[in-house]
């Protein structure tokens, strides 16, 4: 890697954590250390000179991209990314067959630095066996997902920092995956079983040294504990089984962080290097604020300066209900009650439990938010997004015909805004005129929440020349009406976008013509039947403004 200088990595930095181009009259050291969470306060950390000894080579990752470029530094997905960089770098936790998605033509994937084929049409996916450890690449941006476990995607290196943190409280025992992105790297893992108090005191269960860059070390968490990841330079790290409770982490930093709090979530905290310098006690206040307007305080203590603080459970009013149907969350570090001190306290935030299944997903800072994202191989039961100003977003077809499009609504004080899908098949597109983050629940028979990474540029098809086909389907209609009478009218010609072979889900859509246009509102809900006269069938509910699935009952 070239030289290391401090005005490359701030440049980079403003791109990496959201306020850092305002509020900080002259750049330094120190500053770069509290904004990224690098000698943070981790109490009993044998690796850490407690923010004492800075150095600028710290950050040269930061400088420089895994290759040595000035490239840019960025926590969503890049169009023309070069291979280095960390924005379109993942690495594999769980061994078995993937699949990659791409958001734009002539997308190539890379697995450990050597091409493995290119994508030529957007929406269109390939596929490879892939190892534990192993780093994939895209030079534009793209999907993955394990084709066992959809929500298995593995550690992203956008999400990259110094201090992670994570609470394990089911589900164990559950693995963790840490990524050194430089070499002669040191990394601690240390924990408590305490929550919901000042702790000045971990115990260290694994200390790694001279770690080696793109190595993954591998470790279980035991059930019930609050972890801590420390290291003196970038790492990323994965949460995972081969399902339930699995998570890119993102790192503890002081900037805002959007999502969900679901039925539960849990905030985790800890002092900046500044703090942990000057050795005093400091304030450690913690809100969320909703997308209703709501304002709740869920932390507020003045703890030493060498501490950490877990909440094992959000109050009642921050969370969103069962499948991302409530209000959005937007967590802060407010020390002086809406101060603009700078930097606050380092802290990270994490939903559990969305009322199906056994997941939980990342709040993330705005410096993730981009417009677009696709959907990974799977069906999802919803696709939710939050975003930090009003917009609205549009759904399409891997074949590029709309399917309807959704209006961002919440809180201006707040700023905080969400939006909700009622469902996505695999291939869907999302674009968006405001940036935003996404979030979905894949695979209907494992109901596994996870996070859908967005990208700064995707290639739209035109509708019907390609990709999903618009094709011919037996079904009997009945409208107005109820199932029972649409189970047994005979069948006639009808339209879909489900792909031969493939059979109809929730998410997919019924048209009237073989233009596949939705021509054919009406004042309530339609019914179709695929039981055509026989002995068995299945009844479709489809909302009549969009043609779209919203329900599949069995024909009696």
């Amino acid at each position: 890697m070239g030289e290391t200088h401090i005005q490359g990595v701030w440049a980079n930095l403003v791109n990496l954590i959201s306020g850092t181009s305002t509020g900080v009259a002259n750049t330094s050291i120190g500053t770069l250390a509290d904004l990224t969470g690098m000698e943070a306060g981790i109490p009993s950390s044998t690796i850490s000179s407690e923010g004492q000894n800075l150095s600028l080579n710290d950050f040269e990752i930061l400088n420089n991209n895994a290759v040595g470029n000035n490239s840019g530094y960025y926590r969503y997905m890049k169009n023309g990314a070069a291979l280095g960089d960390f924005s379109n770098m993942f690495f594999i936790s769980v061994a078995g067959t993937y699949t990659f998605r791409a958001f734009k033509n002539s997308t190539t994937i890379y697995k450990n630095g050597s091409s493995i084929g290119t994508i030529t049409t957007a929406m269109s996916s390939t596929t490879s066996s892939c190892a534990v450890g192993d780093r994939i690449e895209g030079n534009k941006p793209f999907t993955l997902n394990q084709n066992s476990y959809p929500n298995l995607i593995g550690a992203y290196a956008g999400f990259a920092g110094y201090t992670f943190a994570t609470r394990v409280d089911r589900n164990s025992p559950m693995g963790l995956m840490v990524i050194s992105l430089e070499a002669s790297n040191s990394i601690q893992v240390s924990y408590t079983t305490t929550g919901g108090a000042d702790i000045t005191s971990l115990t260290i269960e694994h200390t790694l040294t001279n770690v080696t860059q793109y190595s993954a070390f591998t470790c279980t968490l035991d059930d019930t504990r609050n972890y801590f990841i420390y290291s003196t330079k970038p790492i990323c790290v994965y949460r995972m089984r081969a399902s339930l409770d699995t998570l890119p982490l993102y790192p503890m930093t002081s900037e805002p962080k959007f999502g969900w709090y679901s039925t539960n979530g849990h905030i985790l905290t800890t002092n900046n290097a500044t703090a942990t310098r000057e050795a005093s006690t400091t304030h450690r206040e913690i809100k969320v604020l909703n997308s209703n307007g709501g304002v709740n305080t869920e932390i507020n203590t003045t703890p030493a300066a060498l501490s950490v603080y877990s909440l094992i459970g959000v109050s009642t009013n921050s969370r969103g209900g069962h499948h991302f149907l409530g209000p959005g969350a937007k967590t802060i570090s407010d020390p002086d009650n809406g101060s603009t001190e700078f930097p606050m306290q380092l802290f990270t935030a994490e939903s559990q439990g969305d009322g199906s299944g056994s997941e939980m997903t990342p709040h993330v800072s705005s410096t993730a938010f981009a417009k677009f994202t696709v959907m990974p191989e799977s069906t999802a039961q919803f696709v939710a997004f939050i975003s930090d100003t009003p917009g609205s977003i549009a759904r399409y077809n891997s074949d590029g015909c709309l399917h309807g499009t959704q209006t961002f609504t919440g809180s201006a004080s707040n700023t905080v805004y969400t939006t909700r899908f009622a469902a996505g098949i695999k291939g869907d597109f999302f674009s968006a005129n405001t940036e935003c983050f996404g979030y979905t629940d894949l695979n209907a028979s494992q109901n596994d929440e996870t996070v859908l990474f967005m990208g700064d540029a995707i290639d739209a098809p035109t509708c019907n020349t390609g990709g999903t086909v618009c094709r011919e389907i037996s079904l009997a209609r009945s409208a107005p009406g109820t199932c029972s009478r649409a189970c047994g009218f005979e069948c006639s010609t009808r339209y879909t976008d489900t792909p031969v072979g493939d059979a109809v889900a929730v998410g997919n859509f019924i048209y009237n013509n073989e233009e596949c246009v939705c021509d054919s509102p009406a004042p309530e809900s339609l019914f179709y039947s695929d039981k055509c006269g026989l002995r068995s069938g299945n009844c479709y509910t489809m909302n009549p403004s969009t043609c779209e699935v919203t329900g599949i009952s069995t024909c009696e």
